[in-house]
């Protein structure tokens, strides 16, 4: 029989293989159900609802979730967070979550303004949200220029730290659009833009090693810039050979191919 989970931490780290050794490929973020793919002691190879990810948490790092939890949640309205907020719950001893921008508040009582994860009920005081509504390209990118200077993190979709591909999805799942997870795979999605000059803000810029394998992606800006994460998250020029860093003088990734992810 098929099982699921729901996440009630913060972040999740989400391995590649069973173990705190090994390489972080993701993370799970307060409210991110799954459906439960394996089980190797206390470590469970999970599948993300979100963008259908896989990879290994602990089972310290989940809860259960009923099936008819699980597909409810799939149906009803996803309301996610765009800034850093505090919840909690009235018990002392498991009280307080720092939830990050991107998180997703299941099962959300306006009213009480609350959410449900599991048996705890956490509290939101103060907040208003609604339900996430799609928006345009330059309400995505301004939202995007929030984010300068956040480092780099390898497997990382928050503002603590983002990879590439991290910082793309949740800047674009926040704006109430679903991306893949991955570059590669965020680059098989959209409608080919043919030449950089007719790019618009909001697109989205591949770039790649000498192979022509996807290794990059950044958020395309007006005015022939881009926004990415490499090493942080900083905004260069963009042009056909790709992006050109100005303090060093030199082109830091070669251009692959762009992508309005708005149509197919």
């Amino acid at each position: 029989m098929t099982q699921y989970g729901i996440v009630p931490l913060s972040v999740v780290p989400v391995r590649k293989e069973p173990s705190h050794r090994a390489e972080m490929v993701s993370q799970l973020l307060f409210g991110d159900t799954f459906t439960i793919l394996d089980r190797i002691n206390e470590w469970y190879k999970v599948k993300r609802w979100w963008d259908h990810y896989e990879g290994w948490i602990t089972d310290s790092s989940f809860v259960p979730l009923p099936e008819k939890q699980f597909n409810a949640l799939a149906e009803e309205p996803v309301i996610i967070i765009d800034r850093m907020v505090l919840a909690h719950t009235d018990d002392p001893a498991d009280g307080i979550r720092r939830l990050p921008e991107g998180v997703r508040l299941p099962f959300w009582d306006e009213e009480k303004n609350a959410c449900t994860v599991g048996d705890l009920v956490f509290m939101l005081p103060d907040i208003h949200l609604e339900a996430g509504k799609s928006k345009d390209r330059l309400a995505l990118t301004d939202y995007a220029l929030n984010f300068t200077g956040v480092p780099y993190l390898w497997g990382g979709l928050t503002s603590c730290g983002f990879d590439c591909s991290g910082f793309v999805q949740t800047i674009f799942r926040i704006n109430g659009y679903r991306l893949l997870r991955d570059a590669s795979q965020q680059g098989m999605t959209g409608k080919d833009v043919p030449f950089t000059e007719e790019a618009q803000p909001g697109d989205l810029a591949f770039f790649g090693d000498e192979e022509d394998k996807i290794t990059h992606v950044g958020l395309v800006l007006p005015d022939h810039k881009i926004i990415h994460a490499s090493g942080r998250v900083r905004i260069d020029r963009l042009d056909h050979q790709g992006i050109f860093d100005e303090k060093k003088g030199t082109y830091s990734h070669k251009l692959l191919l762009i992508k309005d992810p708005f149509h197919e």
